[in-house]
């Protein structure tokens, strides 16, 4: 006899609590002192933490380091990790936090010495996607803060409007507002044409 299908809904509730599980788990490891426990949650989330802090920061310097604040507060946080929370959320969270703070210092200090002023040499089959991440590099460089904020979380957190307005501590409306407007400038820089052919 065939089972009743399952609503999508239920498949997500249920996909939650297990990674609900898991992850108390995995912090239940962590404040334990198991190595082994943060290696696994570095290598599960490391990428994702990179790419967050990297689409508010533009620099891949400052985005290594606002990863290893990230990391080192997992370490502090375990020991009173909450088993009803969700990690992706709080490392979400967190590294969006310390994506605009560490923004706002390097804006205070002006370190003109972060970045690099003359690019290495590629070779010539990495020429074209070079450029590419150049285009990208200054098309969300002509966003506002909160709108590759917003567009980062929407991006490498695939996280919806509604979501990203609880990380951020912003209204939904304002959220959807800056993704539409982030997602309209980046096509104009990346395609000026207006996406013909």
């Amino acid at each position: 006899m065939p089972q009743p299908a399952r609503s999508a809904k239920l498949d997500v509730v249920t996909g939650e609590r297990n990674a609900r599980v898991a992850d108390g788990a995995l912090m239940a490891s962590i404040a334990s002192g198991d190595d082994l426990a943060f290696e696994e949650a570095w290598r599960l989330h490391y990428s994702r933490v990179f790419r967050l802090a990297y689409g508010v920061l533009l620099e891949r310097n400052d985005a290594r380091e606002v990863c290893q604040e990230v990391f080192v507060a997992l370490l502090e946080v375990a020991p009173r990790w909450r088993t009803d929370a969700l990690l992706t959320t709080w490392l979400h969270r967190v590294t969006m936090t310390r994506s605009f703070a560490w923004r706002r210092r390097v804006l205070r200090f002006r370190r003109p010495w972060s970045r690099s002023r003359t690019p290495t040499p590629a070779p010539d089959d990495a020429l074209q996607a070079r450029q590419t991440d150049e285009r990208l590099r200054g098309a969300l460089a002509t966003l506002s803060p909160r709108e590759r904020a917003v567009l980062t979380l929407h991006w490498e957190g695939d996280l919806g409007p509604a979501e990203i307005a609880a990380l951020l501590h912003i209204q939904p409306t304002a959220a959807r507002v800056a993704l539409h407007r982030a997602r309209t400038r980046i096509k104009a820089v990346l395609d000026p044409r207006g996406g013909a052919p």
